[in-house]
């Protein structure tokens, strides 16, 4: 999260007030409760996990409404989300590569669900690593967002 002296992820519309629509690709920072409105004492729908990517479709005061890769959508505090990239593997498989292509070789097959960090980009691929420091190329076609 970041921190007061300002250092840490920069926070996505961090002055903003007031319902703005937006169609931003953001990620939860922390763990954060993913709930029925934007309210602390709704219902909690789900508990995300920190680096879980998000795409952000409203604010409403302090709380975004947040859709994920399987279109479930529900309000998040806005401080628990950042604009650093994540992606999260939406196939059963998914084949992480040492390079940028079809033929580069497999260095690890992803499970459905698994959730990396965003490098860099070359064309339909990114280069992305995990909490771990496993780094490698996923195709587009296998990642939300």
């Amino acid at each position: 999260a970041r921190k007061e002296d300002g250092s840490g992820p920069k926070i996505l519309f961090p002055q903003n007030s007031g319902t703005t629509k937006a169609m931003e690709h953001a990620t939860i920072a922390v763990g954060a409760n993913i709930r029925s409105d934007a309210s602390l004492t709704s219902e909690v729908l789900r508990t995300v996990p920190p680096g879980y990517p998000v795409a952000v479709l409203e604010r409403q005061g302090d709380w975004f409404l947040v859709e994920d890769f399987r279109e479930r959508k529900g309000w998040v505090f806005a401080s628990l989300v950042t604009e650093l990239r994540t992606v999260i593997i939406k196939v059963y498989k998914g084949n992480l590569r040492s390079g940028p292509g079809l033929k580069d070789d497999i260095i690890k097959q992803l499970n459905h669900g698994t959730v990396m960090s965003v490098l860099e980009r070359n064309g339909e691929w990114l280069k992305v690593s995990d909490s771990e420091e496993l780094t490698g190329w996923l195709n587009r076609e296998i990642i939300w967002p």
